[in-house]
């Protein structure tokens, strides 16, 4: 009887956390539709602007972060509204609980601390990016171009990230190598999601690059690149990506 009783007070809290969830994605949906045509001022942390496309909790102090998720919507409440997010999320198995090192499971005080002390934008990147042009320093984007975003709304984002980096400015791109599912096929534990459709080769994202009018493109190794402030987000180290059956490049490219 105790357990029966346990067992039904657990799937209550499971079913309304659940119906909680979806209240709170449409609420940011409708919020993100309406925020879409903003632009934000005046965001400087430092000597640079710094963002961090596509976050997630992939996150940085010294960058801005961008993505259209809850925990970025709700970043600036108070903690006792975020522990209470967290156990939202955390029961409905929300995937964004999950630094992109698949795997590594945030716990909730790593959640509030991770919330509390980096510096967050909602906003849908489908719609641009909400910054004025030519004002960003450095770009970091991880796994999101090819992978969230198809190779048609990726190019859009790439425009809109030449169009507000400085001159000089640089963009650090950590994509999965399409080469490598091309040429082998897709690997045992590679996902659907990584299809030919959505893949970049180097060539053909080099080729894109240029032709939004970057003036220079190369090839990194992990943990490997132009600025300190570039690599600090690299988070597919060969060792992460061969469990996973997967291959990640990144690649810088300067305004």
């Amino acid at each position: 009887m105790i357990i029966s009783k346990l067992i039904y007070k657990y799937r209550k809290r499971i079913l309304l956390n659940s119906m909680l969830l979806k209240t709170l994605n449409v609420y940011s949906n409708i919020f993100g539709y309406l925020k879409k045509y903003s632009i934000y001022k005046n965001m400087h942390k430092g000597d640079l602007l710094c963002i961090n496309l596509g976050a997630g909790l992939q996150v940085n102090r010294n960058y801005i972060n961008i993505d259209f998720n809850l925990p970025s919507l709700f970043s600036n409440k108070s903690e006792r509204f975020i522990r209470k997010l967290y156990d939202i999320l955390h029961s409905t198995g929300y995937s964004e609980l999950y630094i992109p090192i698949r795997g590594i499971k945030v716990n909730k005080d790593k959640f509030v601390n991770l919330l509390k002390n980096n510096t967050f934008i909602f906003h849908n990147l489908l719609y641009g990016i909400p910054l004025e042009n030519s004002i960003v320093d450095l770009y970091y984007s991880s796994h999101m171009l090819g992978f969230s975003f198809n190779k048609v709304k990726s190019i859009n984002l790439l425009e809109e990230v030449f169009r507000t980096l400085k001159v000089n400015g640089v963009i650090r791109l950590s994509l999965v190598d399409g080469e490598y599912y091309w040429k082998d096929k897709l690997k045992p534990k590679a996902t659907k999601a990584f299809s030919n459709d959505n893949c970049f080769t180097y060539s053909e994202i080099e080729y894109i690059l240029i032709k939004i009018g970057f003036r220079y493109v190369k090839k990194y190794e992990y943990k490997r690149g132009s600025h300190k402030l570039l690599i600090e987000l690299d988070d597919y180290s060969p060792e992460v990506d061969s469990q996973f059956g997967q291959r990640t490049m990144y690649i810088e490219a300067i305004k």
